[in-house]
């Protein structure tokens, strides 16, 4: 199926397929159409065998007229007169003039094949007037006259006529046309409603099958088209803006309604079924072609992006772009007079109607108007400044303020309020919380030193249980491990409120990692685990405190000491990229790490959620609060077991300098 969809013969052949069909459907709604509107679908046989012959008669008729009109003189009168038949019905006649006696003198046959039409005969009469002024009726033209005295007195014939100001024509055909013969044309007019009238069951049902096919086809060609086996290739039709593919089609349309309709048919139905078959062909190839088109446009996503609306709307937006840059510089005062100005003098163009002064009255008050509104905003917008300046002191005066302006201006004096009132409360919350961490941490030191003094006495004692010594290691343990959390526990809440005292020196942070590897090896080589440092060959320096630097890279080794899976390496890489040293720790974890990376830097998680492990939780909050209030940037990143940070800092191109290793 898949090949089927990328196969070309294929939508070649549900191409030309639809085409058929869309001619089959055309060709039947047109005889539906003629079959509907003459209620042939109701009426009986007989009823719609007479309105055949009635129709055939009228075009015998017409025929007739459209031939008499080459006799017409140049003399045209724009009279209308009328007429009453023998039955007393008034009929309307033209106002043309015809050369009469040309007419009945003309040997060639009006309609071809008339003379040797057995059941068809038609008269032309004139009507004249003589010296006693009576109206006499003078036969021009007669065809078949001994048929014509028969059909006036036989029930097997049709009558009709066209009646002019000095002309009747008055034509006789057989009721049955299969009985007797006609002229050619009429005779190709009767055939046709014949064939129309035969098939109009079959018209419906080859409708509707036709029209559920090329629905089909059609759906086959929209979901397929724009399918290439190369995803990457692109055709031409990719970079054609779709207005140039409409335009075109438009004016192929309207030609070729104009070179299949633009002739009269009415002499040749075999043209006009020609004309329809070609106008239908490619008319629905050229409507398919645009519909194709619009769908791979929008499968390539770049309907838009390649049409010359979004051209033209790129360069508006580059030209607003670039105008809003070069006023933007103006004061604003001055851009609104400016901005009044043009638009006065187009308002000057388009109300030339007004008077002089009238206008001039007028286009001042604006003027005067549109100041005084420049200088209330620009006092709205120096307040807003002052605000994000952090002045909260600053108050907008509002005299002569009115609406908008008046409570723009009143909201913002009440955001002074507000941002006061949340800067304290945040200021008094702050300092609650370093106070309370502040105490509780002095609470708890002095206790634990205590605990921890009296396990180092029973540490010293001769003690010969060893149960005794057991419980004893674990007091020990776990008492350090509390020292060190409250010490983190203070740390970190000095790192995250910036009550840390940075002194930020030049430091070749490539030795300053070495250190730090160095005074860990011993921890990693019994964490069984392998450090493969790497570094540029240039010495990359940054600005930052030491101390706390080296507080960060010893945070994130000692959590690679205890969280790395055993037997793996440690990378430590020092690189430069751009103007910046970028420092990458990447290590395998030893326990599954189904945590996301913004909860892994929260305070008092950890990466192994049992808690098996020692570890409070803050060493990775530590380092990146360390390592923000430096100036730089902090992010680790998890992809299955592999564990990585990232450390950004600004390289100083400041003078050489000795670089002092800090103190743990």
């Amino acid at each position: 199926m898949q090949k089927m969809k990328e196969s070309f013969v294929v939508k070649v052949i549900a191409y030309i397929l639809i085409l058929l069909c869309m001619m089959v459907t055309v060709f039947s709604g047109i005889l539906i159409y003629i079959n509907a509107g003459n209620q042939w679908y109701t009426k009986g046989r007989d009823a719609c065998l007479h309105d055949i012959y009635k129709e055939t008669l009228t075009y015998a008729c017409y025929q007739l007229d459209y031939a008499v009109e080459s006799y017409e003189t140049e003399t045209v009168t724009s009279e209308e007169t009328t007429i009453e038949d023998e039955y007393g019905n008034v009929e309307k006649s033209s106002s043309a003039n015809y050369d009469l006696k040309s007419l009945g003198d003309a040997e060639e046959e009006l309609l071809y094949g008339e003379r040797d039409a057995d059941g068809f005969a038609y008269t032309i009469t004139k009507t004249e007037k003589d010296q006693s002024g009576n109206v006499n009726t003078v036969t021009v033209r007669e065809v078949h006259p001994e048929l014509v005295e028969y059909a006036k007195e036989s029930n097997g014939f049709l009558t009709d006529n066209i009646v002019h100001n000095d002309m009747t024509i008055n034509v006789y055909m057989i009721k049955d046309p299969d009985a007797g013969n006609l002229p050619d044309t009429v005779f190709m007019k009767y055939r046709s409603l014949e064939k129309i009238y035969k098939y109009r069951v079959e018209a419906i049902v080859a409708a509707a099958v036709c029209s559920i096919m090329a629905l089909c086809l059609f759906i086959f060609m929209v979901t397929t088209a724009g399918r290439r086996k190369r995803e990457d290739e692109r055709s031409i039709l990719a970079k054609t803006p779709a207005e140039i593919v409409l335009l075109l089609s438009c004016i192929a349309v309207m030609v070729t309604l104009e070179a299949a309709f633009g002739s009269n048919y009415e002499n040749n139905f075999d043209m006009l079924c020609t004309a329809v078959a070609a106008a239908t062909l490619v008319i629905t190839s050229i409507a398919l072609g645009v519909v194709l088109f619009l769908v791979i446009k929008l499968r390539d996503h770049n309907l838009w992006s390649s049409s010359i609306l979004c051209l033209l709307y790129r360069i508006i937006k580059w030209t607003a772009g670039h105008a809003k840059r070069f006023f933007g510089g103006f004061p604003l005062v001055w851009k609104t007079v400016l901005v009044v100005t043009v638009i006065l003098l187009f308002n000057l163009a388009a109300l030339g109607i007004m008077s002089g002064s009238a206008w001039f009255l007028w286009a001042g008050a604006i003027f005067v108007m549109a100041v005084l509104t420049a200088q209330k905003m620009k006092r709205l917008k120096d307040g807003g400044r002052h605000l994000a300046e952090g002045d909260l002191s600053y108050q907008i005066d509002t005299a002569g303020l009115r609406g908008d302006l008046l409570e723009h201006a009143e909201n913002l004096n009440h955001i002074r309020e507000g941002i006061s009132a949340a800067v304290e409360e945040q200021m008094k919350s702050e300092r609650f919380r370093n106070e309370l961490i502040t105490n509780v941490s002095h609470d708890i030191k002095t206790p634990l030193t205590s605990i921890i003094n009296y396990v180092d006495f029973l540490k010293k004692e001769d003690i010969d249980n060893e149960k005794a010594q057991e419980y004893i290691g674990v007091l020990d343990r776990q008492a350090n491990r509390l020292k060190k959390l409250t010490e983190d526990l203070v740390e970190a809440s000095k790192a995250a409120t910036g009550s840390i005292k940075l002194e930020k020196i030049p430091c070749r942070v490539g030795v300053l990692m070495m250190q730090v590897m160095g005074e860990y090896q011993e921890k990693t080589e019994a964490a069984d685990l392998t450090m493969i440092p790497t570094q540029p060959e240039e010495d990359l320096e940054i600005l930052a405190d030491g101390r706390s630097l080296w507080r960060v890279f010893d945070n994130l080794l000692n959590n690679i000491c205890k969280y790395s899976q055993p037997g793996t390496r440690v990378y430590q890489t020092l690189e430069r990229q751009d103007d910046k040293a970028v420092i990458i720790y990447r290590n395998t974890s030893a326990y599954e790490l189904n945590i996301t990376e913004e909860e892994l830097m929260e305070r008092f998680v950890r990466g192994d959620k049992s808690r098996h492990t020692e570890g409070s939780g803050l060493g990775l909050s530590i380092a990146r609060n360390l390592v923000e209030l430096q100036g730089g940037s902090f992010r680790i990143h998890i992809d299955g077991d592999l564990f990585k940070v990232v450390i950004e800092f600004p390289l100083y191109h400041g003078m050489p300098y000795a670089v002092t290793i800090p103190e743990k």
